[in-house]
């Protein structure tokens, strides 16, 4: 795994835009049952499962950064950790941080890829680089491990599309654990989610499968704001703060979950008081004590604009980089009064 200091001064370069709308993003990330819950043998439409009215109301993060609220329809979250495999009940779940999900097809697909890279073909090479191109984070790990072996060919075309997936994806999105965490009232349960999709209903799209390798978090109804947020208006965790960075002098409040301190670290924060439009806002938020691990509630976010000189501190146990000139943001746990400078 790369530092993120690395990572950060990748994401420097000059890099496309990619722009992935909700609609677009669903058309990938769910998988139909068909309608109304799927279609039976004989061509027509079976109706969806009957629940007891009871299915867990979720709000799920996808990796674009947006957001939508499902209801659960799996009665449990079956996990498999270093001491056992664990079924937790879906009513108990508060929280789910997803790892990188791969579909075992998909990482056979791109070990072949990374194989191609050395062929004495020009034209076979090419064509798997752009192959590995196309199969974004998910090839990340298998070209870190490409980009440290013998084959000097291999070598040399896996730094360069590493190269590109940095200028294309923010690190939160490369940097991935390898693991999942589920988080309940009482604990915290590190290991592997293997079922590949998760199955909900929703308002607009009925019963659906939800692709886990698309999703990077899930807070449950059980889940509440604080007494002092409940009336507030607020909008869902964007994940970074890099789509309003033109909002300038803009004080908005967001409904965040903070992250426990080592994955805060890993999810990138750079600065202190002041953090870059990149950093994750939730684990800013813990560093800044706007929020604590674990705890729901809104934060409010003033922009204000380029910055120079991000400080790297060690606060609330997490651990921020530091950085020199850059957009950027405040992130406090009360509104700010109007007047204050920034």
């Amino acid at each position: 795994m790369v530092s993120a200091t690395h990572t950060r001064r990748s994401s420097r370069c000059a890099r496309p835009a990619v722009v992935l709308t909700v609609a677009g993003f669903l058309a990938a990330a769910i998988t139909p049952s068909g309608t109304a819950g799927g279609t039976g043998q004989d061509g027509q439409a079976k109706q969806s499962a009957p629940t007891n009215g009871a299915a867990a109301k979720v709000e799920v993060q996808l990796s674009d950064g947006s957001t939508m609220k499902v209801a659960l329809l799996d009665e449990r979250v079956e996990v498999e950790t270093p001491y056992g495999k664990l079924s937790i009940p879906v009513t108990d779940v508060q929280r789910i941080d997803f790892g990188l999900h791969v579909p075992e097809e998909v990482q056979k697909q791109i070990d072949a890829a990374i194989a191609d890279l050395g062929s004495p073909q020009f034209h076979q090479r090419e064509l798997a680089t752009a192959r590995l191109l196309a199969f974004g984070e998910k090839a990340y790990p298998a070209l870190l491990k490409a980009e440290k072996g013998k084959d000097l060919e291999v070598a040399r075309r896996a730094e360069g599309i590493l190269e590109k997936l940095r200028q294309t994806f923010p690190p939160t999105s490369l940097e991935l654990p390898p693991h999942d965490v589920v988080q309940t009232k009482d604990s915290k349960f590190t290991g592997w989610i293997r079922t590949e999709a998760l199955k909900v209903t929703t308002l607009a799209f009925g019963e659906q499968h939800l692709k886990l390798t698309y999703l990077r978090a899930l807070s449950t109804s059980s889940v509440v704001l604080a007494k002092e947020d409940a009336t507030v208006e607020s909008l869902p965790d964007p994940g970074t703060m890099a789509a309003f960075q033109g909002q300038v002098g803009k004080t908005l409040p967001f409904k965040v979950t903070g992250p426990q301190p080592a994955q805060a670290t890993q999810m990138g924060v750079w600065g202190t008081d002041v953090y870059t439009v990149d950093s994750s806002l939730s684990a800013s938020a813990v560093h800044a004590g706007a929020i604590k691990p674990g705890e729901t509630g809104v934060v409010w976010v003033t922009l204000v604009g380029m910055h120079v000189g991000f400080a790297p501190t060690m606060k609330n146990g997490v651990m921020s980089q530091p950085w020199n000139q850059w957009a950027g943001f405040r992130v406090e746990k009360n509104k700010p009064n109007v007047n204050k400078k920034h």
